[in-house]
This record gives structure tokens, C-alpha cells and sequence, in this order.
């Protein structure tokens, strides 16, 4: 595992004996799963919450859309934003 925890100790503190992990070791998960220490603990992340809501609404809305009409919003995007390599 990139962590460096066994598969084993992983698995213990995501069953249902419900073991927590020490803080270094949360923090290793945190960074291996690229989320916030608060987000492993709550599920939600106060730094990027609205952030993540707003894609949310934005997707939601999208979902009502007909495909000519998300083809054209997607071309709109792609031309915002940077490649990404």
C-alpha cells in the first residue's frame, strides 16, 4: 500500500470494529487518497464544501439538458479552461 500500512490495518478502520487510525497514520491516508484529514473523519471538507456544492448544482442542472445543448456548453468549458497535460 502507498501509506505503508498493511492491508490488514487498513481494513480495520474501515470495518465495522470501527478502529481509528493515530493521527500520523490519518494523515498518510489523507494524503495517499488526496483528501483532507477532516474529510476521512466527517465526509466533508470545509475548504472545498461550497466548491463541491456548486459542481453539484451545476451538474444537476446539466443532467436536464439535451445532448446539442450539453455539446455546445461542453465546447464552452474546454475553451475556459488551461489544457491539462
Amino acid at each position: 500500500m502507498v501509506t505503508g500500512i498493511s492491508n490488514s490495518t487498513f481494513l480495520s478502520y474501515i470495518d465495522a470494529r470501527a478502529v481509528l487510525p493515530n493521527v500520523e497514520t490519518a494523515v498518510k491516508i489523507a494524503k495517499a487518497l488526496d483528501v483532507s484529514v477532516e474529510y476521512l473523519v466527517t465526509g466533508e471538507d470545509s475548504v472545498h464544501g461550497s466548491r463541491y456544492k456548486a459542481v453539484q448544482d451545476i451538474s444537476a442542472d446539466l443532467l436536464c439538458l439535451d445532448q446539442g445543448t450539453l455539446d455546445i456548453i461542453k465546447r464552452m468549458i474546454h475553451a475556459l479552461v488551461p489544457l491539462r497535460g
